[in-house]
């Protein structure tokens, strides 16, 4: 009944698109022509069962389980892109070499996105050298044992010349997918944390040039998918965890059609709030507190969210690129939850960014204790969402 409901709904959306006008003439103009792509993100990572058990992301080897309903569902609601924050083809361990089973899981789930009709790109959260743990490196010692995090990618030269392999290997395989659209190059760089530096100036003074320095390297992955792909947009994202402040060290990018694609769930300590903290309640949206740890309380309203996603704005401008915003978010249950992502929202159109919501939730049962950002389970939320996505006029 549920599936019938979501192709129900997904034709009488697709029906209303079918006298669109024609969309840009080239894929990048997908990116620079002002907002044309809303969707989400749909995440999977390896499946631990001495850390998952046998159904939290379901019987592996990537979970949790997406399913060909959960595309429909997202296209019926109004999305016309996905971002696919998957594991790398590429094992994380020497030798470095193509992962099989990754690779036959992203073309499945790209024939599923695309038979949807959704745009696709892809983001890789793991590669040679690095696992998903170190996007979660804090937790490491709470959930999960500190032999989890693999972070040579930073150190390691034959693992980040691994990556470039990585990327070279993808582009071949999916440079003719019509609905793939953007290759981004890795999901949070995140040297800074690593190293334990906050500030993005007094990093690149520090360590630019070196391993830690995602400038000094990421170019080789952006030539590396040209030797074989010169069309498909790459998205390139700051160090910081995409942080829009550190846009203004990114180097600008050696090959044409690109974007600066950042996470702005700034201000981490409103949008990320625990139900459980003293401070839950305090962080109001909009209101006064602090939002920098800077010790100091700020105004935080819709002019500190445009000053916030200026900085990025400001970097593309700069390099002559476009900018999007490839993840962000906000727990549901945040006390302003709707004013902030309402302003959000309207700061991204301003802009003329394309923009993915983390995250949409599949169907796959095991994972459903994992809900915070599940919008649809907030009703002024998931109205929102639905009258941004239901702006679209393109699909593959």
């Amino acid at each position: 009944m549920k599936r019938a409901l979501y192709l129900v709904l997904f034709l009488a959306t697709a029906a209303t698109l079918l006298a669109s006008p024609v969309r840009p003439s080239t894929e990048l103009g997908l990116w620079s022509e002002g907002t044309q792509l809303r969707g989400a993100n749909l995440w999977q990572r390896r499946v631990y069962p001495e850390l998952d058990g046998l159904d939290f992301l379901g019987p592996g080897p990537f979970g949790p389980p997406i399913a060909m309903e959960d595309f429909v569902a997202l296209a019926a609601h109004g999305a016309n892109w996905v971002q696919l924050s998957v594991p790398g083809l590429f094992t994380e361990q020497e030798p470095y070499q193509p992962d099989w089973a990754a690779v036959d899981n992203l073309d499945t789930l790209i024939a599923m996105a695309d038979a949807a009709g959704l745009f696709v790109t892809i983001t890789f959260r793991t590669g040679p050298g690095r696992s998903e743990f170190s996007i979660l490196r804090d937790e490491a010692g709470v959930w999960f044992d500190q032999s989890y995090l693999e972070e040579r990618v930073w150190t390691d030269p034959q693992a980040r010349d691994a990556w470039a392999a990585m990327w070279e290997f993808t582009a071949r395989r999916y440079r003719e997918q019509k609905a793939v659209i953007g290759y981004d190059l890795m999901c949070e760089p995140n040297a800074s944390d690593i190293v334990q530096e906050w500030d993005p100036h007094a990093f690149q003074a520090r360590y630019a040039g070196s391993g830690y320095d995602w400038s000094s390297w990421y170019p080789k992955l952006a030539l590396a998918i040209r030797r074989v792909d010169q069309e498909t947009p790459i998205l390139i994202q700051p160090d910081g965890y995409a942080s829009p402040e550190w846009a203004s060290i990114l180097a600008p990018p050696p090959v044409s059609a690109c974007v600066l694609a950042v996470h702005p769930y700034d201000p981490h300590a409103y949008t990320h709030q625990s139900k459980t903290e003293a401070w839950f309640r305090k962080r109001v949206y909009p209101g006064r507190f602090d939002a920098d740890d800077d010790g100091k309380p700020e105004q935080v309203d819709a002019l500190w969210i445009a000053s916030m996603l200026g900085q990025a704005q400001a970097a593309a401008q700069a390099m002559g690129i476009p900018v999007c915003a490839n993840e962000y978010g906000v727990m549901r249950w945040q006390p302003g939850a709707a004013a902030y992502l309402s302003d959000m929202l309207e700061c991204f159109e301003d802009y003329g960014w394309n923009h993915a919501l983390w995250e949409w939730k599949p169907a796959y049962k095991g994972y459903d204790e994992v809900n915070a950002f599940d919008f649809t389970r907030a009703a002024e939320l998931d109205r929102l969402m639905r009258a941004s996505w239901l702006q679209n006029r393109y699909r593959p």
